[in-house]
This record gives structure tokens, C-alpha cells and sequence, in this order.
């Protein structure tokens, strides 16, 4: 949505820009990447590819944009070509995928802290 001059984005604020002639590709800290007409301040497409922020972007050509996450997953999306059906549902599912990776991922690094912290309540209290 354009307000005035300035790009609103109500889920996200962005964390990355690339601009060249007439277009920029953005990413958010919600792991969206958009391309932006920018002369009419309008988000031409919109995909969430990412479940993590997303830390750099470049606009390649024909509109199409790569982009890069805290995931560590790299994308690129075909701007430049109508969204088919079976490719939305495959980001869904690739979305759906790499959501449960980074919570099992969480999961494994809380483990390893309790464990850390457990170790170092025994040692204490067999020093004490």
C-alpha cells in the first residue's frame, strides 16, 4: 500500500533493498521478498519464501529476484513469469518444510543450553 512517497509493509519492516531503473526488490524481517514498481510506489508481487529475515536481495534480469535468509535458504523468484497454481503450492510446502527445520533446529539448541547449564549446576554444587 503507498502512503505518499513511502512504501507500507503492515506485517514486516524491510531489512534489505536493491534497486535499478525502475524497480526495487525488497526483504522483510517476516521473510517476504517483493518486487516494487517504484515510479507508481506499487508492489507488483509478493512472496513469503522465507521463515526467517531475510538479509540481502539483488534484482536480476527481467524482474525476476534472488534473495537470501537467516534460514540459509537461497531463493529465486520468477517475478518475471505468472505464478502457476502447482508452484504455490510447492512454496507452501517448501515454507511448511523449512518452518519445521528451524523449529527442530531451536529445539536442538535449547537441549544443548540445559544441558550446558545442568552440567555446570553439578559441578558447582559437587565444588560447594
Amino acid at each position: 500500500r503507498a502512503s505518499g512517497r513511502c512504501l507500507v509493509f503492515p506485517s514486516s519492516h524491510v531489512t534489505c533493498l536493491d534497486v535499478q531503473g525502475g524497480l526495487a526488490a525488497l526483504g522483510s524481517a517476516a521473510g517476504e521478498v517483493a518486487l516494487v514498481d517504484v515510479r507508481r510506489m506499487q508492489v507488483l508481487r509478493r512472496y513469503h519464501l522465507h521463515v526467517m529475515a531475510v538479509t540481502k536481495v539483488a534484482l536480476l534480469a527481467g524482474g525476476d529476484v534472488a534473495s537470501v535468509g537467516l534460514d540459509n535458504l537461497c531463493a529465486v523468484s520468477l517475478f518475471s513469469q505468472p505464478p502457476e497454481p502447482s508452484e504455490l503450492k510447492k512454496m507452501g510446502k517448501l515454507a511448511l518444510r523449512r518452518a519445521r527445520q528451524g523449529l527442530s533446529a531451536a529445539t536442538a539448541l535449547v537441549d544443548v543450553v540445559g544441558d550446558v547449564v545442568r552440567r555446570r549446576g553439578r559441578a558447582a554444587l559437587a565444588a560447594g
